[in-house]
């Protein structure tokens, strides 16, 4: 059985290994405190390892695309899962360095394919079964989740998942001009839908968004330090 805090101690070693190689200046430090957020970090591991558990169920391998994958971290739980292989992507050479420094650690270069670049334009040679992406915030209002996701799902197997697999959104707004505001909650929505409001007569001016991992696993807005805690956008 994969034990969770071991390996989380092993990623603070290499923490420590990447901040001393760099005097102590991290060159994508969302990405590193977002890894060391524990709730968050087990949460995910959870999702991960049953996702890629039901996968090995219906297919003979199972290949896995980390999208936006910043430390790897998310690949790696996939990989320590019993994923075949992983592609990790990411456009911030440092993030694929830190990437490179883990799967070392955990001798899992064998099975990682590590691309430095843009997952919306990435190609993959054959379908795969899981995507994973956690480039969001609160509301997609400053990442590009959806975009990936749209692009890459086009090679998901047809039986194949996506995590996160769905959002639960809630919206407050106002009406332009008006002082009062509406809270609203929105009903689930899958991984490739906009929960923005079309309507330009509308302004948004919070979002709060609990997130359906896998199945029964769940982070809500404030569990956790790093993950899709409320927004105010006006």
């Amino acid at each position: 059985m994969i034990d969770f805090d071991a390996i989380q101690k092993t990623l603070n070693q290499s923490f420590a290994i990447y901040r001393d190689s760099h005097q102590g200046a991290l060159p994508f430090t969302d990405a590193l405190f977002c890894a060391q957020d524990v709730i968050r970090n087990r949460a995910f591991f959870q999702a991960i390892q049953i996702a890629v558990t039901d996968l090995k169920f219906q297919f003979h391998s199972v290949y896995v695309i980390d999208a936006g994958c910043g430390t790897g971290l998310l690949g790696l739980y996939a990989l320590l899962s019993g994923a075949d292989q992983c592609v990790f992507i990411d456009n911030n050479p440092d993030a694929i360095a830190f990437t490179r420094l883990i799967l070392t650690q955990f001798q899992l270069m064998d099975r990682a394919t590590i691309v430095l670049g843009d997952a919306k334009l990435y190609q993959p040679s054959h379908p795969f079964h899981l995507l994973i992406s956690e480039t969001i915030v609160s509301g997609f209002v400053e990442e590009d989740f959806l975009p990936i996701i749209t692009h890459l799902k086009t090679y998901l197997e047809p039986e194949g998942l996506v995590i996160p697999q769905a959002f639960q959104v809630k919206i407050t707004e106002r009406p332009s001009g008006s002082a009062h505001s509406i809270s609203l909650e929105s009903k689930t929505i899958p991984t490739d839908f906009s929960v923005l409001p079309s309507d330009s007569t509308v302004e948004v001016i919070e979002l709060a968004m609990d997130t359906q991992l896998y199945g029964a696993i769940w982070l809500k807005s404030g569990d956790c330090l790093s993950y899709c805690n409320p927004r105010i956008l006006q």
